[in-house]
């Protein structure tokens, strides 16, 4: 499920279900290409021991210059990382943005300004969007899920769904991890596959 350039792709699910490690992996798979990465860093999960990991003894110091890694540790922070995108996207000829999540910040800061703060989402995914199309570029982020009426459903609800043209959602299970589609431009929705992590990134189970 290669990223797709000029739309916005979300992966959600809980904690630890593999969103980060297939964020790392495609981010390896981009730089080994000699393809440069931006990917901003919400959640602390940037790993260059798991890099190192991945790649063994080859590549690592190209690998890991083709990869730029954005920290923002408030919601203004990562709005200013958005809104200065474009900019960065066309200096540093990026070709992979990654946002891993798009909603923790978001979450920390709902409870006081409802509306402005789904507002500011808005404006920030639409800018994401803008950029994937501008650069013609992939823009991938990850998102989270909340109990609603005994019911999963992505946090931010109808924001994200707005403006994410591929919805994936990933899951822990019996046999190691799931991907499958809740939204493509190309796949039927339910379709989708089992994967473990590995040494070496992620491995499908058939």
């Amino acid at each position: 499920m290669e990223p797709i350039p000029k739309i916005v792709t979300t992966y959600y699910g809980k904690p630890s279900t593999g969103k980060t490690n297939i964020l790392l992996s495609l981010s390896v798979n981009y730089a080994q290409q000699g393809k440069k990465v931006l990917f901003v860093d919400v959640d602390g999960g940037f790993s260059i021991a798991r890099i190192k990991q991945m790649l063994g003894k080859n590549d690592v110091e190209s690998v890991l210059n083709n990869i730029y890694v954005a920290s923002p540790r408030t919601f203004e922070e990562q709005m200013r990382e958005i809104k200065n995108l474009r900019k960065t996207v066309e200096r540093d000829q990026i070709s992979l943005v990654i946002i891993d999540s798009i909603i923790l910040l978001y979450r920390l800061e709902l409870g006081e300004n409802f509306q402005d703060i789904n507002r500011e989402l808005g404006k920030q995914l639409a800018g994401l969007c803008d950029v994937a199309r501008t650069f013609k570029i992939p823009v991938i982020v990850t998102n989270q899920v909340r109990e609603w009426n005994n019911k999963e459903e992505m946090v931010g609800g109808d924001i994200l769904k707005y403006w994410s043209k591929i919805i994936f959602k990933v899951e822990k299970t019996n046999k190691a991890y799931n991907i499958s589609v809740l939204r493509h431009i190309t796949l039927p929705q339910g379709v989708g596959c089992d994967f473990r992590i590995v040494d070496a990134g992620l491995e499908e189970i058939v």
